[in-house]
């Protein structure tokens, strides 16, 4: 083969070589996904209210039509003292009546752990301060302090510790260094108008008998242990705050009560609003309420075994909101074709028994006459055949905005109206499989009629290019599924189910979508007549890492490359070489 011949010939190979790296389909980074909330939900005064006892960070999407909320954020309670120990500090409570939202904004909400009592001998000598509670907004993360752990000893009376600080603090204990004193009360001395808590209180100064300090409460300090002439008394923890905006009156975070040594003595009582109460020479400390963020009580002293202090209570985040009403307007009646820019790209659909009618969104909230236009459309699939769809704009205004489901299991959420059941979800050739009840949804990111991997962590790809693919099969025949990106609610379109109770189609994405993570929910009616509502995690890759990628594809190549340069150039400078010879 001559030298012409040869380097023509790997000029091709390198330019395909190129070539493959510049159209490479580029890697997915793995995204870490915060799980979806699971909070619950009721009504009160025509407004909703949603409760978080997730003491893990969980992502919740602010609803539709939904600018402004009131929410309540309780810490969590602090841990009682060891042995004669004070009563655990109530977690920080804080609330603010109207914080600033946009609908479809994913906020991170996490709510603080009670804290564990003190419980060994040697150990710290103090219950364990509760965590934090937040939500993280894009207009500022509000966030309620964990009340502080009670002060305690270590069963042989060498250490004696005060109470900690926090939203309210614990309370101290007792031992052969005494007296000690309650933890300061952090929210007490902040000057901030939403935030509650108080300080500690302290043990006595003398006396024949011993009796922790009870914590403090979201609305006042703990009560100091005494002595009196028929013995110990412990401090009572600290009243909590009330608030209505559960609906009704509700009081939380309440500081424990202290602990105390002796026979007739009398234990710290927890503060109203979940605080524990102090052990006794016959009785355990008892832990704070969970949801209400109240202390854990002082550990006591029972027949000389020394007694743990109680667990504080968890607190908890209530969000409150009123959604307001989407304003509409109608078009004049002699109007015969809606604008333009109010229909959504054409919706494919691939071959089924039956050809559901499909309907193109409409992004506007003017009424608009029927128009019907008639257009071949690509199957879904290389196994089917291409078909005639009518396409239609709807005939009535947009529909309303699907609020998300709370219940989730495996990155899929699900709200079928009086079912109690989690959706059964699996993954397969690319696509996330959801049944529950007798309902089923099929979902998958598609580009080109090339379904596209899942991520990493098991959501559906997506980018401004492709659609997403939908299949469903168990709903209401006649009735219509409306297909929506969240987190701005797009209405990406909307079929009639067939005579079989399903339809198959791809609905593709409007431009412009932001990368980051996303849902596809679908909101329909089962044959049963109950609304169901689906959620599928989806996420888009930023172009930053697609760069990435084909940065690391072409850093692969390049030693091909030198490969084949090589192979062009050796054989025939050898060749000249035992010419020469």
């Amino acid at each position: 083969m001559g030298l012409r011949l040869r380097l023509r010939l790997f000029s091709g190979l390198i330019v395909a070589a190129l070539v493959a790296v510049a159209t490479s389909v580029s890697v997915v980074p793995h995204i870490a996904l915060a799980s979806a909330c699971s909070p619950t939900t009721s009504s009160a005064g025509g407004q909703t209210v949603v409760t978080f006892n997730n003491t893990t960070s969980c992502a919740w999407t602010v609803p539709a039509s939904v600018s402004s909320v009131r929410i309540l954020l309780v810490g969590g309670g602090g841990g009682g003292g060891f042995d004669i120990g004070g009563g655990g500090g109530a977690g920080g409570f804080r609330e603010v009546s109207s914080v600033a939202t946009t609908p479809g904004e994913v906020v991170n909400i996490s709510v603080g752990a009670g804290g564990d009592g003190d419980l060994a001998t040697g150990g710290t000598c103090n219950g364990t301060t509760g965590s934090d509670s937040s939500a993280a907004f894009a207009s500022g993360t509000l966030t309620a302090i964990g009340g502080g752990g009670a002060g305690g000893q270590d069963g042989l009376g060498v250490c004696a510790t005060d109470g900690l600080s926090g939203g309210s603090g614990g309370g101290g204990a007792v031992g052969l260094s005494w007296p000690r004193i309650g933890g300061a009360g952090t929210y007490a001395t902040d000057n901030d108008p939403t935030t509650f808590g108080n300080s500690g209180g302290n043990t006595p100064i003398s006396g024949c008998c011993y009796a922790g300090g009870g914590g403090g409460g979201a609305d006042a300090a703990g009560s100091a242990g005494s002595n009196t002439f028929s013995g110990p008394v412990g401090g009572n923890g600290g009243a909590g705050k009330a608030s209505d905006i559960s609906g009704s009156s509700v009081v939380y975070a309440g500081g424990g009560g202290g602990g105390y040594f002796e026979s007739g003595g009398t234990r710290g009582m927890g503060g109203i609003g979940g605080g524990g109460d102090g052990g006794t020479d016959t009785l355990n400390s008892t832990s704070g309420t969970d949801g209400l963020g109240g202390g854990g009580g002082g550990g006591g002293v029972q027949s000389t075994a020394h007694a743990q202090g109680g667990r504080g209570g968890d607190g908890v985040v209530i969000i409150r909101y009123a959604p307001v009403a989407p304003t509409t307007t109608t078009t004049s009646p002699n109007t015969t074709q809606p604008p333009s820019s109010s229909m959504a790209p054409a919706v494919t659909t691939s071959t089924v028994p039956t050809v559901s009618t499909l309907f193109a969104p409409v992004r506007t909230s003017t009424t608009i006459p029927t128009t019907t236009t008639t257009s071949n459309v690509k199957a879904a699939s290389a196994t089917t055949t291409t078909t005639s769809t009518t396409i239609q704009a709807s005939t009535t205004t947009v529909p309303e905005t699907p609020t998300l489901p709370t219940k989730y299991q495996n990155g899929v959420g699900s709200n079928v109206e009086g079912s109690s059941s989690l959706p059964n979800v699996s993954r397969a050739d690319n696509s996330i499989v959801v049944h529950q009840d007798s309902l089923s949804v099929t979902t998958s990111g598609v580009s080109d009629n090339t379904v596209l991997p899942l991520s990493s962590d098991g959501s559906l790809v997506l980018n401004n290019t492709s659609g997403v693919r939908v299949g469903v099969s168990g709903f209401s025949s006649g009735s219509t599924v409306t297909v929506w990106l969240f987190s701005t609610p797009t209405l990406l379109g909307h079929a009639l189910i067939d005579a079989s109770g399903g339809f198959s189609a791809t609905f593709p994405m409007p431009p412009g979508i932001a990368s980051g993570h996303h849902h596809i929910v679908l909101k329909g009616t089962g044959a049963n007549g109950k609304a169901a509502t689906f959620s599928i995690a989806a996420v888009v890759p930023s172009k930053s890492a697609v760069t990435r990628s084909r940065a690391f594809s072409f850093a692969i190549m390049l030693p091909l490359i030198a490969a084949i340069l090589s192979a062009a150039f050796l054989p025939s400078a050898r060749k000249r070489r035992r010419k020469s010879a």
